[in-house]
């Protein structure tokens, strides 16, 4: 008896050991059949006859040119309809109006620097930048600011903030740096600082400016101020 047990023991085993091999089997033939048919769709995206449709559009227009005695037959081989591109005319309504040249001999170009450096530092980076452009033969004045983190190349040096540009090699670099850049070449600078700042504010007339107590008391933090509130 126990024989027969173990006989009939194994035998389960192999019919489940072969309905998983069944299984197994079954689930690769759907992912490789799966793989192929997808395998087919790609290949059918390059399938496309354009010389095929060509000839079909081909074949409609000269069908309704049947159809319509006033429409001209298409040729696909003739240029004729294309336009010749110096027989176009543009309205003069769109023409911009031609601008005066420059007279670059009457013009003069100023850099106003303006430095982040306080009492007992020395030279910083530039962070006020403005292009004065003085132009003597049309009589004006014009004032181009710079952004002092635009990434520029700075001669000498690996590309860096254009502010950098001062503090590495002052206004000599400065200058290059805009030049290459931009393409304008500087006649002269005119820097200040904090200190300088406040004196040119002072020969100017001053600024009168109306503070909160509160708005004192922060100034005077830090500062050997002795401000209160009221117009200063």
């Amino acid at each position: 008896m126990p024989k027969e047990k173990k006989k009939k023991k194994c035998s389960w085993k192999k019919v489940l050991l072969i309905i998983f091999l069944s299984l197994l089997l079954l689930a690769v033939l759907a992912v490789v059949g799966a793989g192929l048919w997808f395998n087919h769709l790609l290949n059918q995206i390059g399938d496309y006859d354009l010389a095929n449709d060509v000839t079909i559009a081909v074949e409609e227009a000269d069908r309704l040119t049947q159809e319509d005695p006033d429409v001209e037959p298409v040729d696909p081989n003739s240029s004729e309809d294309i336009p010749d591109m110096e027989d176009l005319t543009i309205p003069e309504s769109t023409v911009p109006p031609e601008e005066d040249p420059v007279d670059w001999d009457n013009v003069i170009n100023i850099m106003l620097i303006g430095q982040d450096r306080r009492p007992g530092e020395g030279r910083q980076r530039s962070d006020t930048m403005i292009l004065l452009t003085v132009n003597k033969s049309k009589k004006t004045i014009t004032l181009t600011s710079f952004m002092r983190d635009q990434y520029v190349q700075i001669p000498g040096y690996k590309n860096n903030k254009m502010n950098a540009a001062y503090a590495f090699g002052g206004m000599k670099l400065l200058n290059e740096t805009v030049e290459t850049n931009f393409g304008v070449k500087i006649d002269g600078d005119v820097e200040v600082d904090f200190n300088n700042f406040k004196k040119l504010i002072d020969m100017l007339g001053g600024v009168d400016i109306t503070l909160t107590k509160k708005e004192a008391n922060h100034l005077n933090t830090g500062n050997k101020w002795n401000l209160s509130a009221g117009t200063q």
